[in-house]
């Protein structure tokens, strides 16, 4: 009977608090005023330092300026301390184009039409539905009117007539954003056709060129590659023709060379640190033989060993590539960038394979490429399987978020000392609420989009920027149910459960505890507390202020960059690196702005206060992404924004969001036949839609004829020693890097090639010194993995004939292209020493010196299908 008495009274204590929430709604007034003045100081602080460190740490806030072009559109800098305020305020987004590419001045303008949105509906909704939220609260004659003034500017305690005016500023809200939409929309075609047009763009070989990917087992040579290109509508013959072979572990063994000239320069940094005076040890090597057994050796000599052998097998594996089958995908190169883009837009599939607009090199996911078309199904339906399970493991987490730490009166309910010290310390709780709950939440997002980016990855996108495309998609299905609906629909789902159990305990009957909702209009309550969970977004959107001007500031790169510099070795490469622009990645960024977007139109008619806030965090992103993507950061994969219309997809979800919304806020607060008048606001969405997939968006994805702009020139003729295929068949292999300071004493402890970087300017020269092999401590470095012959020397021999033979190769192709015929006197056997090149030659067999290997291509002069095969030169 005690433990029944003490149940009783606490579920009482329950609803008591929650049918009497004067409390609650101070405390929640008082989260959103701290959470606000945590905001501005927090802002403050990360605009004076960044103020007060940009012209100081110029690497870190302005690296782009150091590569920018001679007549860039982007000024420089005052070395004031507000200098950096006129390029912002006077620089156009659309006249960066050439500078910053087509997805960063597409990201600018979105950003752009978010503030200029919110702009015009914070005015208006403010200054219609706040008056009118006021007056039809104090007619009600509501209990939280008189002791919580944030209360009286929303749609809580409106009711019956006056949402009519609601339901008014519902359809201006509608109409301004597909206006603006419309507006943006033809700006931004407007842009992608101007990078089309651009010379950069159009002299570029893949920007000609289509992607032939999953070509079936059959067809897997040039002739079947011809074969395809015959049956593409609309299709021109094309110059070029290129199917790729198999690289086997080709890049494995890149990458094995790589990290050892990475672990070379490491030893080099640490022993030239202070070239006046070296150690007088040289660095040593632990190597490990078995579970107990190690020896240390000299670390030059050793990393020295692996980059010689990883480079002979490297080259090696080139030279073989021709021997290899032939990869599933294949490139078609055309006259002009205008014929590749009419067949792309003609063509989806022929004889089976894919037809893509060609990427660029760097935007490609080559492993991707050579996985089977059932391989790709596959691992796209287990990522999908892996995200909805995602999904739903994510509402657990956020039902403990939503119910207990977005509103720490919810804890406080069913925690009977914790209640009483929100009463006894509410302004310290009200802190912790508006600092700590939405801290906490933007963290989980963190965990969670890396989660995302690896579900994406396992898919198999063929490009980076369409893995990118499905990062934006998942992460805002996730964010928009789970951390909006669902996020939003607990805390309330939390009270109903609440009031019922009280109910329940009270009269002892589960029956009469459902009683609750006839006496308690539970309609009307549920809107009142998805109204009231507007206080928790206001205070997010609050925070996102200072996480925009933090990307400005740039404390943790800035602090890290100081530490390494500090107390650490760098590398002349990592030197490079911090003085490099930094990668912008687009899909966390457009999510960030979105669900913002979801938030605050969701808000827009029911609680206009959200936009203030909105429109205070669109203009300070605007500013410093405007500022990150001109100075700091660069786009690492082009794609010519085709993020746009995704985007444009979850706006318009995010309008019609809203309009549901509204109407079950009407519904419950003005009745049904007032909701319905809602109604059309759907079909204005739906019909926007549909115009924008007919007249719009094939604008903006292919080059289209345009009388008032000309298109550059075709090309006859295109160099046929054009690379295609995987970056590790012909990119150059790295050489050390080494400071000039220590460029004197370099020939004491290493006889391999590198490269000096001056200390101040940060230039590189070549310098070939000596090429002489490694003689000492053949047995410390036996346990290295050589290619398997009987011994380096001859693995030399063999290397050096195959980098004759491939030389004599080009020198041939070179000699037919500009004379028409092949040299007599070029036989393929010939030595280095037959040459007339003399010493100019002397490094080309140095085995970090590599020459392009070239695969199977061809060029295809124009001829008719029937003589294809038989005038085809391979």
């Amino acid at each position: 009977m005690l433990i029944f008495s003490k149940r009783t009274s606490f579920w009482t204590q329950i609803q008591q608090t929650i049918n009497d929430n004067t409390s609650q709604e101070r405390f929640d007034k008082y989260s959103i005023l701290v959470s606000l003045a945590f905001t501005c100081l927090f802002a403050t602080v990360l605009l004076t330092l960044f103020i007060f460190l940009r012209t100081t740490f110029k690497y870190v806030y302005s690296p782009r300026l150091k590569y920018a072009k001679r007549d860039t559109s982007i000024p420089p800098m005052k070395k004031t301390l507000f200098g950096w305020i006129e390029p912002l305020w006077n620089v156009r987004v659309e006249d960066c184009l050439y500078d910053i590419g087509a997805d960063a001045t597409i990201f600018l303008l979105f950003s752009r039409f978010c503030r200029d949105l919110f702009c015009i509906l914070t005015f208006f909704c403010c200054v219609i539905l706040i008056p009118i939220n006021v007056i039809a609260t104090n007619k009600a004659g509501s209990k939280s009117s008189a002791t919580n003034a944030y209360a009286k500017l929303s749609f809580q305690n409106v009711s019956g007539q006056w949402t009519i005016a609601h339901i008014v500023v519902c359809y201006f809200v509608n109409s301004v954003v597909l206006f603006l939409l419309f507006r943006y929309y033809r700006i931004i075609t407007r842009i992608q056709q101007r990078y089309y047009r651009s010379a950069d763009y159009q002299n570029n070989i893949s920007t000609r060129s289509l992607l032939v990917a999953d070509i079936p087992s059959t067809l897997r040579s040039l002739k079947g590659l011809a074969a395809i290109a015959s049956h593409l509508k609309k299709s021109d013959r094309p110059i070029y023709y290129h199917i790729c072979h198999a690289i086997n572990n080709l890049p494995s063994l890149v990458k094995k060379y790589n990290n050892a000239v990475y672990a070379l320069e490491a030893v080099f940094a640490k022993y030239f640190k202070n070239p006046k005076q070296l150690p007088e040890v040289r660095p040593i090597h632990t190597v490990k033989h078995g579970l107990f057994n190690y020896e240390k050796i000299d670390a030059i000599d050793y990393y020295s060993a692996k980059i010689e052998n990883y480079a002979l097998r490297v080259n090696i594996a080139r030279e073989s590539l021709e021997e290899n089958k032939y990869e599933q995908y294949g490139f078609l190169t055309y006259n002009s960038s205008f014929t590749s883009h009419q067949i792309a837009k003609a063509n989806s599939k022929a004889l089976g394979a894919a037809i893509h607009i060609c990427p660029q090199p760097e935007d490609m996911l080559w492993d991707n490429l050579s996985l089977p078309r059932s391989s790709r199904f596959f691992n796209r339906v287990i990522g999908n399987l892996l995200f909805i399970a995602l999904l739903v493991a994510w509402i657990p987490e956020n039902a403990l978020f939503a119910i207990f730490i977005a509103n720490l009166w919810n804890l406080g309910n069913v925690w009977p000392w914790f209640s009483r010290q929100l009463n006894v310390h509410s302004g310290f709780w009200s802190i912790v609420q508006g600092i700590i709950s939405p801290a906490l939440t933007a963290l989980l997002f963190t965990l969670l989009e890396v989660v995302l980016r690896r579900i994406s990855s396992f898919q198999g996108s063929l490009t980076k920027s369409s893995r990118e495309r499905g990062v934006l998609n998942k992460m805002h299905v996730i964010f928009t149910f789970d951390n909006f609906i669902i996020y939003t629909v607990l805390s309330v789902i939390w009270k109903v459960v609440a009031l019922i159990i009280a109910k329940t305990e009270q009269e002892g009957n589960f029956a009469q505890g459902l009683t609750v909702f006839k006496t308690s209009e539970p309609v009307p309550w549920l809107v009142s507390a998805f109204v009231g969970f507007s206080s928790f977004w206001i205070m997010y959107i609050a925070h996102s202020i200072t996480s925009f001007l933090f990307q400005m500031a740039q404390p943790i790169s800035l602090t890290i960059r100081i530490i390494k510099k500090k107390f650490f070795s760098p590398t002349p490469r990592d030197m490079f690196e911090w003085t490099s622009p930094q990668k912008f990645i687009y899909s966390s960024s457009l999510n960030k702005l979105l669900f913002f977007f979801t938030i605050a139109i969701c808000y827009a008619c029911v609680s206009p206060l959200v936009l203030l806030f909105a429109f205070a965090s669109f203009c300070s992103n605007y500013m410093a992404q405007k500022y990150n993507l001109m100075y700091i950061s660069e786009t690492t994969a082009e794609s010519g924004g085709r993020f746009w219309r995704p985007v444009v997809n979850r706006i318009l979800f995010g309008l019609e969001l809203a309009n549901v919304i509204l109407f079950l806020c009407v519904w419950a607060r003005g009745g049904l036949t007032r909701a319905f008048c809602v109604i059309p606001n759907f079909a204005f969405v739906i019909v926007f839609k549909v115009y924008c997939a007919i007249c719009l968006d094939p604008k903006a994805h292919f080059l289209i004829e345009d009388p008032y702009s000309s298109i550059e020139e075709s090309l006859d003729h295109v160099e046929s020693e054009m690379c295609f295929g995987h970056p590790s068949t012909y990119t150059p292999l790295l050489v050390p890097l080494v400071r000039e300071d220590a460029r004197s004493l370099l020939y004491l402890v290493y006889s391999g090639k590198t490269e000096a970087v001056g200390k101040q300017t940060y230039e590189v020269s070549s310098d070939d010194a000596s090429n002489e092999g490694l003689a000492e401590h053949e047995d410390a470095l036996a346990m290295v993995d050589y290619v398997d012959l009987s011994n380096v020397e001859t693995a030399k021999e063999q290397f050096e004939r195959r980098q004759s033979k491939m030389l004599n190769k080009s020198l041939s192709r070179s000699y037919t292209k500009h004379h028409g015929h092949k040299p007599q006197y070029m036989n393929p056997m010939m030595t280095e020493e037959d040459l007339t090149l003399g010493q100019s030659l002397t490094h080309a067999s140095d085995s970090t010196a590599l020459e392009p290997v070239m695969t199977t291509s061809t060029y295809a002069p124009p001829m008719n299908g029937n003589d294809f095969e038989k005038n085809q030169k391979f």
